[in-house]
């Protein structure tokens, strides 16, 4: 009886190792602002800082939706889950935890631009509007 017991106990030991070594289905996909301009899905790029933070700098064909709206993570999952959307802010962060909501919710073509704006190639800001 010990031996059964010393062998399941091992099995269990073997099981929960192999779980906790599986990677995360929820894991973050960073990308750069390239691999949103160079891809050829159905794609949207969100900016998910301040509309001040947007008016000052932003990337070409970018829709803007407040972090620290209220309505933020409403507005974020009215999306379609279909879509490629890519999703940046000033450093990462915001877009980060804005890819994992999203995830959460059933999206899974997310990715966080790891750099945010300020790792952007300038050939990729939109200076027509600036200051409207």
């Amino acid at each position: 009886m010990f031996s059964s017991m010393k062998n399941y106990s091992f099995l269990i030991y073997i099981i929960l190792l192999l779980i906790s070594c599986q990677k995360s289905t929820n894991s973050v996909k960073e990308v750069l602002f390239d691999d949103f301009y160079n891809s050829k899905s159905n794609k949207i790029l969100l900016d998910v800082r301040t509309p001040e933070e947007h008016k000052n700098s932003r990337a070409l064909e970018s829709k803007n939706l407040n972090f620290y709206d209220q309505n933020f993570k409403m507005e974020l999952i009215k999306y379609p889950k279909d879509s490629h959307i890519y999703i940046y802010c000033r450093s990462g962060r915001r877009s980060g935890i804005a890819v994992k909501y999203l995830k959460e919710n059933g999206y899974s073509n997310v990715f966080n631009i790891k750099s945010g704006i300020i790792g952007i190639d300038p050939k990729f800001l939109d200076f027509s509007s600036l200051n409207n």
